[in-house]
């Protein structure tokens, strides 16, 4: 190629001009002008334009060299890492919601201590989680945005080793940082706000020397209470978690975590986080741990995961309170006669929850329902539970007609269901 620049003619190549590295800087410099400004011909003397001229400046500037090529990589084929074998995989960061009060906190301390404590299972169900010892010396954070701090302590400790004076043990691996401690309330984890965020990423680095070579991070973090955030802030629950969970996957990355858990509300029928498409397209997954009927304080819990690819699927299921107070998914000869015979009768409790719905939203059509209405993630369970909420006689149909309350203009093949 052919450099002119102020009546200057310069030959050269891109791997002849990627030797100015070795110049002294005044000489470097003089060459990174000529990139920058020089009209730039091909050796067949057409003047280069346009976006081919800014590539070809952008080249010999180095200006994306610190990226990998394209095509660079190869496929890393092989057994996929789990950090909890069938359920979290290595390097994600799912969310976590549920209905209020259903005990998203129980799931956490549970969680929790399944990271800290070699051996332990998830749920009383997963197989422990694949945590090398230095990944497993890095810790986990626990970041709490609402709960009053001993009474969330309390729920972590329940079934955790005391710890021994003067050996390292599960305690000494975890950090617990409660918002309204650290400061002053659940504003504190706004990872939308520029300054709050850039703390959180000097916050998550500890270190001895501090000079930038000895930062480590925990191993996984988890902010237990999104919503709570949002609400001390004034942002409607509705538009907040999207936003926040993209702020908290950039935080995580950048900071070289190489997992997190972000909790948040459901909606009251307990099928998915508040905000729609926009809360639930972004997390590595979405695990639910919700109640049947929030109303009822014995409700069953289930916990069900919609994973990303590469996940694995866990359709609703049962989990109880063992005689310790921890939450457990019971074994099969644990479970209820009922229980044994069908399983939950999760259509029965579709039609409950289908109920439940329409006595809210009086009117609301079948699509409204697929989206609203927990169904495990699959569309066949809300057509079958909607289907015996006919039959169960705790809802009605009727077709959209002419007049419509409802619709703009009227759709024969819409239905639209009330409660009886």
């Amino acid at each position: 190629m052919k450099l002119v620049y102020e009546g200057q003619t310069k030959q050269t190549t891109l791997s002849d001009w990627m030797e100015r590295r070795e110049l002294h800087p005044e000489q470097y410099e003089e060459m990174d002008r000529w990139a920058r400004e020089a009209a730039i011909f091909t050796d067949d003397g057409l003047q280069l334009a346009g976006r081919t001229l800014q590539r070809v400046r952008d080249r010999l500037l180095e200006t994306y060299d610190d990226l990998p090529r394209l095509g660079s990589r190869r496929p890393v084929l092989g057994p996929r890492r789990f950090l909890i074998p069938g359920l979290w995989p290595w390097g994600t960061i799912p969310a976590l919601g549920g209905n209020s009060k259903a005990g998203k906190t129980t799931v956490v301390a549970d969680l929790t201590r399944a990271l800290l404590l070699p051996g332990y299972r998830f749920l009383g169900h997963f197989e422990p989680a694949d945590l090398t010892d230095e990944e497993r010396g890095r810790g986990v954070l626990v970041i709490n945005a609402e709960v009053a701090a001993e009474d969330y302590e309390a729920t972590i400790a329940n079934g955790m080793p005391e710890q021994e004076r003067g050996v390292l043990g599960p305690w000494d691996l975890l950090d617990i940082e409660h918002l309204e401690d650290v400061g002053g309330g659940a504003h504190f984890m706004d990872l939308t706000d520029p300054a709050i965020y850039d703390l959180w990423a000097d916050r998550l680095a500890e270190c001895f020397e501090c000079d930038g070579s000895d930062d480590t991070t925990p191993a996984v973090v988890i902010v237990d209470g999104v919503t709570a955030i949002g609400q001390a802030i004034g942002k409607d629950p509705e538009d907040y978690f999207g936003k926040w969970y993209a702020a908290f996957r950039r935080l995580l990355h950048e900071c070289d975590v190489s997992n997190g858990l972000a909790t948040g509300h459901n909606t009251m029928q307990g099928g998915h986080l508040m905000g729609g498409t926009a809360a639930t397209a972004g997390p590595d997954g979405l695990w639910t741990y919700s109640s049947d009927a929030m109303d009822r304080v014995g409700s069953k819990r289930r916990f069900s995961v919609r994973p990303r690819v590469g996940g694995v699927p866990i359709s609703p299921t049962r989990v109880v309170m063992n005689e310790e107070g921890r939450p457990v998914i019971p074994s099969k000869a644990e479970q209820e006669p009922e229980e044994q015979e069908a399983g939950p009768d999760l259509v029965t409790v579709i039609a409950h929850r289908t109920a439940e719905y329409v006595r809210e939203h009086p009117g609301a059509d079948g699509e409204e329902l697929t989206k609203n209405v927990e169904d495990g993630g699959w569309k066949e369970n809300n057509l079958k539970g909607r289907a015996k909420a006919l039959d169960l006689g705790l809802i009605r149909k009727e077709q959209c007609r002419s007049g419509c309350q409802h619709c703009k203009r009227p759709h024969p093949r819409r239905s639209h269901y009330y409660p009886v």
